[in-house]
């Protein structure tokens, strides 16, 4: 079975950011994933991993200044050091969301139990991160989750 990881940026915004490590793992996640964690120091963000039992499995690249409209820096010369960090904390993993309208698997078109069992037969032992737009509150759109660990 994969193992999930909650998309803090996207799920539980019922609460605040910090608090969203708590949310993720009374929800039954292992592991985090968030956009932007830049705000936060990282000694703050590793004691909710700690306090929580969670992983972090991901974190984007620095956008450069999101509200300003930026959305890479890759392509400003002089960035390569920002941009260099960044890359150094990048994995690759699978990302889920259901099609139309990314909301929680099982409101759209995409069969995840087959999507599920093709990941073991392939031996993925990645994590999978939920990255949707939950269509209600993060918790009452879960079933998904709880179908899968059955």
């Amino acid at each position: 079975m994969p193992k999930f990881a909650a998309n803090l940026s996207m799920l539980f915004t019922e609460v605040e950011f910090l608090d969203r490590f708590a949310a993720a793992a009374r929800a039954g996640f292992q592991g985090v994933e968030y956009l932007f964690p830049y705000d936060y120091p990282a000694e703050t963000l590793k004691a909710r991993l700690d306090d929580n039992g969670l992983t972090q499995v991901l974190f984007n690249l620095p956008a450069g200044d999101w509200a300003a409209g930026e959305r890479g820096i890759a392509c400003h010369p002089d960035r390569v050091e920002e941009f260099r960090d960044g890359v150094e904390r990048a994995i690759a993993y699978v990302q889920i969301a259901d099609n139309p309208g990314r909301h929680e698997p099982g409101t759209g078109e995409i069969h995840y139990p087959f999507l599920f069992a093709h990941l073991d037969r392939l031996g993925y032992d990645g994590w999978v991160g939920a990255e949707y737009k939950p269509a209600g509150r993060t918790e009452e759109g879960l079933g998904w989750l709880d179908a899968v660990r059955r």
